[in-house]
């Protein structure tokens, strides 16, 4: 069976290397980077079959995992695209007052809170949304 690739959008390095370090040694394909303007450079040769996106991407002048998501559904259309947050989803929603923003969180295939997906329970969910 081939393996499923995953591409980790992430702007904490030591974050990203947990979930690439778990992910791998359980059999899956993993990249990471740390913007999603850096997933254009790898979208024809890494086709992900998941993208987990960190929903607080990059600082006040770069675009954030949410308002970057339709270019990430052009670059990699086939793929499942999760928000990961610190945030609780409330709470997104409730930042969520402008209309381009609210209209890109309906994009959003799936959300996981960062504090629920450690080792296991990352390797369990993200196995589900593969199969």
């Amino acid at each position: 069976m081939k393996k499923k690739k995953i591409l980790i959008i992430e702007d904490e390095k030591p974050l990203a290397d947990i979930y690439e370090e778990i992910l791998t040694e359980v059999g899956y394909i993993v990249k990471t980077v740390s913007r999603s303007e850096d997933a254009k450079k790898i979208a024809k040769t890494f086709p992900a079959d998941l993208l987990l996106i960190d929903h607080g991407l990059g600082n006040e002048h770069e675009e954030n995992g949410v308002e970057g998501l339709p270019k990430l559904k052009k670059l990699f259309p086939k793929a499942i695209h999760i928000v990961c947050s610190n945030y609780l989803w409330y709470d997104i929603e409730k930042m969520a007052t402008q209309g381009k923003y609210r209209k890109n969180l309906k994009m959003v295939d799936g959300f996981w809170h960062k504090l629920d997906i450690l080792s296991e329970e990352l390797i369990k969910r993200v196995a589900e949304v593969l199969k």
